[in-house]
């Protein structure tokens, strides 16, 4: 069994696929498999996989549900012991961030790990998006772990599920939810480790990824909805609206609000 797979899920993004799986070939780490799962792309993607198909362990171009859907695909493929889902047009840091990351592994048991990862944006801006060092509800409330610097352990799949087609933006962000309501273990890998493309298509669904966000931790988290309102109102408090009636409500409706929250 390879340590570790790195999934690769593509749609007609040619040159970006390219520049990912040079970034794959050219890891120090060996111990490991390369599946890439492509959405019957018709930009010459396939053309690519076929010339370098002896250095993969597995790929299909054939259309998919979704990014969730070929994600799954990659996961059913992998036989290695963790999976790292490295998307199209996003690459390493350097060549050694796979042996970096499988060296705390080995001193650190957990089922998964993440890591930093560097945005690139458009006008060529890097930004550096460190999180936190203990991952709690309260911040998967508000962020999420970027999957493209994270290493689930395969297993959880089995035990968890795949990941959720109802949740077509953010399903993975499901599967932290659920991972840490069920006390699965987290390690920080305090390196950045992936450059990941923030282009203008990225940030529009980067919105619309929050808004699933927020519906996924009102379906999940009890309480969620209950807090959010309970901001919303004492944000409110601090405008002092001219209206007292309306004070009062807020007022009212924030301790009805508090005291079902805490019986939950």
């Amino acid at each position: 069994m390879p340590k570790l797979s790195v999934v690769t899920v593509n749609l007609n993004n040619a040159a970006g696929l390219r520049k990912t799986m040079q970034s794959v070939f050219s890891q120090t780490f060996s111990d490991r498999e390369y599946i890439i799962i492509d959405g019957g792309s018709i930009d010459g993607s396939k053309e690519i996989l076929k010339q370098y198909s002896d250095k993969l362990s597995y790929w299909v171009s054939e259309k998919d549900k979704g990014i969730y859907n070929a994600m799954n695909k990659g996961i059913i493929q992998s036989r290695a012991e963790y999976i790292l889902f490295l998307n199209s047009g996003d690459y390493f840091v350097d060549r050694e961030v796979l042996t970096n990351a499988v060296s705390i592994m080995k001193s650190n048991p957990a089922d998964i790990y993440y890591g930093n990862i560097v945005i690139e944006h458009e006008n060529g801006k890097l930004v550096s998006k460190k999180h936190p060092k203990v991952i709690s509800l309260d911040f998967l409330e508000n962020e999420t772990i970027n999957h493209q610097a994270s290493l689930i352990r395969r297993s959880l799949f089995d035990d968890m599920g795949l990941y959720d087609l109802r949740y077509s933006m953010a399903a993975d962000h499901a599967f932290y939810v659920k991972a840490l309501l069920k006390q699965t273990p987290f390690h920080h890998i305090n390196q950045d480790m992936v450059f990941y493309q923030l282009d203008g298509i990225s940030s529009k669904n980067f919105d619309r990824y929050k808004l699933q966000m927020n519906e996924i931790c009102e379906h999940l988290l009890p309480g969620y909805k209950i807090r959010k309102e309970m901001e919303a109102i004492e944000k409110a408090r601090l405008f002092r609206h001219p209206v007292e009636r309306l004070k009062r409500f807020t007022r009212i409706r924030y301790e009805q609000l508090k005291s079902v929250l805490k019986r939950t």
